[in-house]
């Protein structure tokens, strides 16, 4: 377990396509989460917002859980640093597209998650393929010069697999890019890919 903690103690603590440490991670904290003795401190209803805190590595649970990670990784024969990008993926049209995000009990807003069933690394060493998650994402900046808006629609605008629409939101979800939105006559005249479709 040892070569581990290294791997921990360096991963960003997010759940991108490059994260590495995220992996071994969740595969760790899916079974510990569920230990009777997972915290030091447990959770005080007189300190709501700061307890529970402390994970108690001397539980027998939670050491059994890290063991348990590292055994199985070993098994698949995947370095303990994987990065999220080589285990989790959504299937949209054509090849898997690498997808950040956490599942629900991780504690990252970018929940995104697979079979319920099997929430841990199968034997091909990849986690159940993202069906759900982020859908529409938006940020609006209300500027004194009108709103500046930022879109994402993470499973794409067509569910036709011969539309170029199929999945094209999302392999900019998966790179982390945005959609420039456009409010005004004169934003929307000067879009280089505008069509105007008149119906009579």
């Amino acid at each position: 377990m040892s070569a581990a903690c290294p791997v921990l103690a360096g991963w960003d603590l997010r759940g991108d396509p490059g994260s590495r440490g995220a992996v071994l991670w969740r595969q760790f904290w899916a079974p510990a989460s569920t230990a009777p003795d997972l915290w030091s401190v447990p959770f005080d209803a007189a300190h709501p917002a700061t307890t529970p805190n402390t994970l108690n590595t001397a539980g027998s649970r939670v050491r059994q859980a890290f063991a348990d990670a590292v055994q199985r990784m070993r098994a698949l024969h995947l370095p303990l640093d994987e990065p999220l990008s080589a285990a989790q993926h959504t299937i949209v049209s054509g090849p898997p597209i690498a997808v950040p995000g956490c599942t629900g009990n991780e504690g990252c807003y970018d929940v995104v998650g697979g079979s319920a069933a099997r929430p841990l690394l199968g034997d091909d060493g990849q986690f159940p393929p993202v069906t759900f998650g982020s859908s529409f994402i938006m940020t609006v900046d209300l500027a004194p010069s009108g709103p500046v808006a930022r879109t994402i629609l993470t499973y794409s605008e067509s569910a036709d697999p011969s539309s170029s629409h199929h999945g094209d939101q999302t392999a900019l979800f998966a790179r982390r890019r945005w959609v420039t939105d456009r409010f005004t006559e004169r934003q929307i005249t000067a879009d280089p890919q505008l069509q105007v479709t008149v119906v009579s």
